[in-house]
């Protein structure tokens, strides 16, 4: 193992300590940071391999995963997201809907 792969390595197992906090938190990054730099990363992981620098490109490979990771949590958290507001603006135009309508002799009043 050659110093240069000890620095990376190094740099990369820092990193993917650091991406912890983040993946157990309800607050991600961007959807479109995490992806790319999960693409950038596993890209990384690729020209480590064909350097013949093992540790590192398992590391890059590791970080680039975790964010991968972070960009699927954000993608379903958007999306969890996006379906409550569309359940909530629907119950409020029904609400508007049928306001002032009788249903079996009670009025339906604004709240």
């Amino acid at each position: 193992m050659h110093w240069q792969e000890i620095v990376l390595t190094t740099g990369q197992v820092i990193f993917i300590i650091a991406l912890f906090p983040s993946i157990l938190s309800k607050d991600k990054p961007a959807l479109q940071t995490s992806f790319l730099t999960s693409a950038v990363s596993l890209s990384i992981s690729i020209v480590y391999i064909t350097l013949n620098i093992k540790f590192a490109a398992i590391s890059a490979g590791i970080n680039g995963i975790l964010w991968l990771i972070l960009a699927v949590q954000k993608y379903k958290q958007k999306k969890l997201i996006y379906l409550r507001n569309a359940v909530i603006s629907s119950s409020s135009s029904l609400d508007k809907k049928f306001q002032g309508c009788t249903l079996r002799g009670i009025t339906i009043k604004a709240l």
